[in-house]
């Protein structure tokens, strides 16, 4: 019999997963088989039809940094050379051209549940969209094995067949934006 499915706010219908299902942790989605099935499930996103909204997380920093700067009690004395690099950063991106997919777009390991079975769920997508699928690649890698350069460029060798200093650029910069992001949220939701 299918899952019961329940309905939430604006109408989207959710199938409920059930006992069993925990959030996900790190040291779960790190070990090798995990992190694969994950980007699997991601990819398997990008291959559909392409959602009704775009994303850029460039957009959500200067949105971010608009709302913060006025009421944060806090402004970093580095923020503004951060802005100046994410504008630099979009630029480049911009100029070098990227094809959008439908992604999850979240990074965040609690956003993903894993059953009993050890199946996994993502959850929560208000954050998903259309995005560079390096975006997507990015905000996983960043969340899961942070600062592990060795990591991201064995990922990206496994992807592309190939590491391009181009797509580890890229990730790179993501990443950093992404960040920032939620610095700035962060500023921004403690005013």
């Amino acid at each position: 019999t299918p899952a019961p499915r329940l309905l939430l706010d604006r109408g989207i219908l959710m199938d409920h997963l059930g006992d069993g299902w925990t959030p996900a942790r790190l040291h779960q989605l790190g070990t090798d088989d995990g992190f694969m099935r994950l980007l699997s499930m991601k990819r398997t996103l990008h291959a559909l039809p392409p959602f009704p909204v775009d994303r850029n997380v460039f957009s959500d920093v200067r949105d971010l940094a608009d709302k913060a700067r006025l009421v944060a009690a806090l402004w970093p004395q580095e923020m503004q050379a951060m802005l100046t690099l994410a504008d630099d950063l979009e630029k480049a991106i911009d100029a070098s051209g990227i094809d959008r997919v439908p992604a999850h777009a979240d990074g965040i390991s609690s956003n993903i549940m894993l059953g009993p079975t050890g199946a996994l769920q993502l959850i929560d997508f208000d954050e998903a969209g259309n995005v560079d699928p390096l975006f997507d690649l990015a905000v996983v890698l960043n969340e899961i094995f942070p600062l592990d350069a060795a990591k991201h460029l064995s990922v990206l060798e496994n992807i592309e067949g190939q590491v391009r200093l181009s797509s580890r650029a890229r990730v790179a910069a993501y990443a950093f934006a992404d960040d920032l992001k939620w610095a700035l949220w962060g500023l921004w939701m403690d005013a």
